[in-house]
């Protein structure tokens, strides 16, 4: 079995479970919706200068350590967590704990079923093309699941799936070590979680943002949650 695909949906499940844990956590606290986006943007923004001057100091300036990279992801997931808190705290509404897991699961189990594709001939063969319908399939599956999910689910599912796309992309990148890989796993989760907050950012500062939401059916409403 190719050991980079492997990796890389290790590394996306570790950053999802991560994230939603911290959103879960962060929403316990009552606070307004600029404050989540504010503290995880401003997290993220910290590691990205921590991170560049990890990579100036490097001997290699195209690889870093293994732990180094595991920790840098790590932070960007915290921030990109406590990023999207701030969009429920505008919905408000919130996926409950057990509804979070709906959101991610089948998410991170479509990675593992494509690290298994991976190892087909077709698939290896034509890799960028097969990750691009792949990814298309699931986003479609997604979107047309917004008839059965409830709107905090459907809602995370669509956040997290930036995420899942963000961390497929590192499975057909071409690079000369293992290092070299480690290193665009850590660019990538930066992009990953600067797009997410961007958007976090972007609903919440327009009123009409939600507008569409309320049209998606909800067979389980949540509970309003007051701030």
């Amino acid at each position: 079995m190719s050991k980079k695909p492997l990796i890389s949906a290790c590394v996306f499940a570790g950053f999802s479970l991560i994230c939603v844990f911290f959103m879960n956590i962060t929403l316990l606290f009552p606070f307004n919706k600029w404050i989540g986006v504010s503290v995880g943007l401003s997290l993220v923004v910290l590691n990205a200068i921590f991170s560049f001057l990890v990579f100036r100091f490097k001997k290699s300036k195209r690889e870093i350590g293994k732990k180094q990279a595991f920790a840098i992801i790590l932070i960007n997931a915290i921030g990109c967590g406590i990023g999207i808190s701030s969009l429920y705290v505008y919905f408000g509404w919130a996926p409950t704990v057990a509804e979070s897991f709906v959101g991610i699961v089948p998410l991170i189990g479509a990675f593992f079923l494509y690290v298994l594709l991976s190892e087909v001939k077709l698939f290896r063969k034509h890799s960028i093309i097969s990750l691009s319908v792949y990814c298309a399939v699931i986003i479609v599956g997604l979107v047309l699941g917004c008839i059965f999910l409830s709107q905090s689910v459907f809602s995370l599912s669509i956040a997290l799936s930036l995420v899942f796309i963000g961390f497929m992309i590192t499975c057909v990148l071409r690079e000369e070590s293992e290092g070299e890989y480690i290193r665009h796993l850590v660019i990538f989760s930066f992009f990953i979680v600067f797009v997410v907050l961007l958007i976090v950012l972007i609903i919440i500062s327009e009123g009409d943002g939600i507008d569409g939401v309320d049209a998606i059916p909800d067979g389980n409403k949540n509970k309003k949650r007051k701030h």
